[in-house]
């Protein structure tokens, strides 16, 4: 794509659609793990227990679903890339450390049995799938972590090849179970999802070598803030949908919109009366007041809400009067 191509229908159709083939694809997961628990024995001791050991599972998760959204956002060069990367890790951290807490029997027992109410052996078939659904909630933080990075460098037909792979790796898996047929059903579900994710992070983070490579080699720009935990974690995807969309705008050049700001002045029109127009005053002095001054692409104007603007900015005062006419 070419950096600074109009926006077309065409254009936003090839950005969108490996996106919504991913999503698509997954899907997919559900229909096909059922029909696999479905087809061994006990299906329906073995599908109560799945609704509630993947319900666990993406509870847990739940942390670390922005994680596309804040890369996509905020990975602009290479020390935004290492402090959402590190941010990244220790909350994968954290998730994984919470859901061996769940998985500690007294405690899943009490959680299942007590709390939700579950029957003595649902419970012990979805402790068994919970189990074996561990590296979920990290392998999905890591993978969209790597896709948010993707997105943002414009690559998002990689992030729809890495979901290729996770069903593969996932249907492979299911189907060897099923044939071997030894596990409950439950338990050949939560293995082929884990096996599926896992593989599906591993080749998102190698689609994404050349994008992290790019990112990792930039600087910041001049006078940019440098992105913390504390900013990280007051992070808010509604306030950063305009980097999002603009993300697609510049698609081959990943970052916001660029400004600059600077301390002023400014004539001061307060005892002007809204007139648009006033003489020049004779000593070519004029009451000025300290103004903020915030320069945007010219482009972008339309989109920064109502206010005042100027398009030419003179250097100094000598330049804001001119001789008035004998």
């Amino acid at each position: 794509m070419a950096p600074h191509s109009p926006l077309t229908s065409g254009r936003i159709a090839r950005f969108w659609a490996p996106l919504a083939a991913t999503w698509l694809m997954m899907a997919a997961e559900g229909p096909f793990v059922a029909a696999l628990i479905a087809r061994l024995p006990e299906p329906k001791l073995n599908l109560a227990a799945w609704g509630v050991a993947i319900a666990f599972a993406m509870l847990i998760e739940a942390p670390v679903i922005m994680m596309m959204s804040a890369a996509t956002a905020l990975v602009r060069d290479r020390q935004s890339l290492a402090a959402l990367r590190r941010f990244a890790y220790a909350l994968n951290g954290t998730v994984t450390a919470v859901m061996l807490v769940l998985l500690v029997p007294s405690v899943f027992s009490f959680v299942a049995g007590r709390l939700v109410g579950l029957p003595e052996d649902v419970t012990r078939l979805a402790h068994r799938a919970t189990a074996l659904l561990l590296p979920w909630p990290a392998a999905i933080g890591y993978r969209r972590f790597y896709q948010g990075v993707l997105i943002r460098r414009g690559q998002t037909r990689r992030v729809a090849f890495g979901t290729v792979t996770r069903l593969v790796g996932m249907s492979a898996t299911g189907l060897a179970a099923y044939a071997v047929n030894t596990w409950p059903g439950v338990a050949v579900g939560a293995l082929a999802l884990s096996a599926g994710v896992v593989l599906e992070a591993a080749a998102t983070r190698l689609w994404a070598a050349r994008a992290v490579r790019e990112v990792a080699a930039s600087e910041a720009a001049a006078g940019s803030q440098e992105l913390s935990s504390a900013t990280i974690a007051r992070f808010d995807p509604r306030r950063r949908a305009t980097c999002a969309a603009q993300v697609l705008s510049h698609v081959a050049r990943p970052r916001c919109i660029m400004t600059v700001a600077a301390s002023g002045s400014r004539v001061d029109t307060s005892s002007w009366q809204d007139r648009l127009y006033r003489p020049v005053a004779p000593d070519r002095r004029a009451a000025r007041a300290s103004a903020r001054l915030t320069a945007i692409p010219y482009y972008a104007w339309a989109h920064r809400g109502k206010g005042e603007m100027a398009v030419w900015l003179p250097r100094d005062t000598k330049s804001l009067y001119t001789q008035p006419a004998n």
